[in-house]
């Protein structure tokens, strides 16, 4: 028993003087020693951290995700409605028909256009459901117009947008909603084909109104061009009866364009001048994601190929592909928009 003890001591002892010469601040600890001891502790704590914040950031995905799904409106009875309500404006002509056919489909382009832009944002409930509503509806007008006039050129006819506005109103469809998101989803229609948006807009109207713009102007691409061709249009209801002159435009919205601006319904003359306003849009489109859709899609430079072969035309492509660029390699977020 006392050889043990006298073994613990004799140990003990060591360790002590090997702690006063070598230990933290002894005699002959060398200072870099403690430059390692505190580099490791330092990066185990940071390689701590960062996995505690990783877990964190990826709890704080999973959550959001699972909100995101649970905030995204059932609107199948509003689908049925529109589906029932285009077919009482069925045509004895097939000629007639087709255009008919030809917005309902746009519609629930714009309507898949509207879910994928929406997702890739953090919206609240009621502007997600505005924005799915309006995209829905944007165009609801659009049956009774050509019913009428045939056309859809509101410049001859009536304001698409307007109209539809009444209808949903007389029809009384969003009667089961609030009355914010009735009047929010009635403002969203009147104002989706406007040239400017009004500057003192509520914000959920606002973007609710963009997200329709965006979805719209999206599936009018390809609808316009596969109607294109170098030489004209194969369709005047569709280009709303503008001078079929293959190498003719107007000088004013060949500078809208090259300064970025948009271009009026109004001031166009020519189908060039239609696809340089279709050219314009990549000026106002108002998120990423819909600039990453009409790149991915291509159709841009389907279009921007349809233009006469000549040097100012060749400079509109330079501009709208550089601002097609600067807008996908940007830092602004979604939440921003472009």
């Amino acid at each position: 028993m006392g050889n043990m003890l006298l073994y613990l001591f004799f140990f003990m002892f060591i360790i002590i003087y090997l702690r006063v010469l070598f230990g933290p601040k002894g005699f002959f600890r060398e200072k870099q020693w403690d430059e390692w001891n505190d580099e490791a502790k330092a990066t185990r704590n940071a390689e701590k951290a960062a996995r505690k914040a990783e877990a964190k950031i990826q709890a704080e995905k999973k959550i959001r995700h699972t909100t995101e799904v649970a905030m995204t409106p059932d609107l199948t009875s509003y689908q049925k409605w529109f589906a029932e309500y285009v077919e009482g404006y069925a045509q004895a002509d097939q000629h007639d028909q087709q255009y008919i056919d030809l917005k309902r489909e746009h519609t629930l382009r714009v309507f898949g256009n509207a879910k994928q832009i929406t997702a890739s944002l953090s919206l609240d409930s009621s502007t997600m459901n505005v924005a799915l509503l309006g995209a829905l509806f944007h165009d609801v007008g659009r049956f009774e117009q050509y019913n009428i006039y045939k056309t859809y050129s509101d410049q001859n006819s009536v304001n698409h947008g307007l109209l539809g506005c009444r209808i949903l109103k007389q029809e009384s469809i969003l009667e089961h909603e609030p009355k914010e998101i009735q009047h929010a989803v009635r403002a969203t229609v009147a104002l989706h084909n406007k040239y400017a948006l009004p500057s003192a807009l509520p914000k959920h109207i606002r973007i609710a109104t963009h997200i329709v713009r965006d979805s719209d102007k999206l599936d009018i691409f390809p609808v316009l061009v596969s109607n294109f061709t170098h030489d004209g249009s194969k369709s005047d209801v569709i280009t709303m009866g503008l001078e079929d002159c293959p190498t003719e435009y107007t000088y004013k919205i060949l500078q809208n364009v090259l300064n970025g601006e948009s271009v009026r319904y109004g001031d166009m003359r020519y189908i060039n001048d239609f696809k340089l306003l279709l050219s314009s849009w990549v000026f106002g489109l108002e998120y990423r994601a819909s600039m990453q859709l009409l790149h991915d899609r291509g159709v841009m430079e389907r279009l921007l190929n349809t233009l006469p072969a000549l040097p100012d035309m060749e400079e509109v492509k330079l501009v709208v592909r550089e601002e097609m660029q600067r807008v996908l390699t940007s830092n602004i977020s979604e939440e921003e928009g472009t």
